[in-house]
């Protein structure tokens, strides 16, 4: 290979690293847009709409059946649903076993109906939206990225994508809050949600 096509190579290479990057800042700044509108509008954040849309479909679910299905850890959750509760857009029901199962309210009901886009955040659906080979391609390219980077915050996989990608400072009333991050390791956090669901 000539020095010429090295330098070629290397150049094409930039090209690409750059383009990614631009691509994953537009998926970022469209997850925050998102997430500035609902707290501006609905004082509500993105992963209590996704809580809200998940029980307007299939009401009647248990905190560790939600986390499930929105691959979050169930103390995240609880927390988003005791919020939720407080703001009356939501109430349980105590069942067998004292176990809660969770409701919207009118408030809820009328809360998601109202608000804009898919409640389970655009990034969600453009993922299903994929095709399978699609998919699959994705997300071994994402295994490999996380791979390379030595310091990967693995705990977060188990947060909701709104914790890092918060509104502006203004709209939290000049504060922000300090990112708390699980140190758990790869394995654990591919698997939490998924004990949770044996758990439940």
């Amino acid at each position: 290979m000539s020095d010429q096509d090295i330098v070629s190579e290397w150049a094409q290479r930039q090209k690409q690293v750059r383009e990614v990057n631009r691509l994953l800042r537009v998926i970022v700044a469209t997850v925050r847009n998102h997430a500035d509108y609902m707290m501006r509008h609905y004082q509500i954040n993105g992963v209590a709409v996704w809580v809200l849309g998940v029980l307007r479909r299939q009401p009647g679910l248990r905190p560790r059946d939600l986390a499930r299905q929105l691959a979050l850890h169930v103390q995240v959750v609880t927390e988003v649903l005791a919020e939720l509760a407080d703001r009356k857009l939501i109430h349980g029901v105590e069942g067998e076993a004292g176990r809660v199962r969770y409701f919207l309210t009118e408030a809820g009901v009328s809360l998601i109906d109202e608000a804009p886009g898919p409640a389970q955040g655009a990034l969600t659906v453009a993922l299903h939206d994929l095709d399978d080979q699609a998919l699959a391609t994705l997300t071994r390219s994402l295994s490999s990225l996380v791979d390379c980077m030595p310091t990967a915050e693995h705990g977060a996989a188990i947060l909701p994508l709104t914790d890092f990608v918060p509104p502006p400072v203004e709209a939290q009333g000049g504060k922000v809050k300090p990112l708390a991050i699980p140190r758990i390791n790869p394995q654990m956090a591919a698997h939490v949600v998924a004990i949770q669901g044996v758990r439940a």
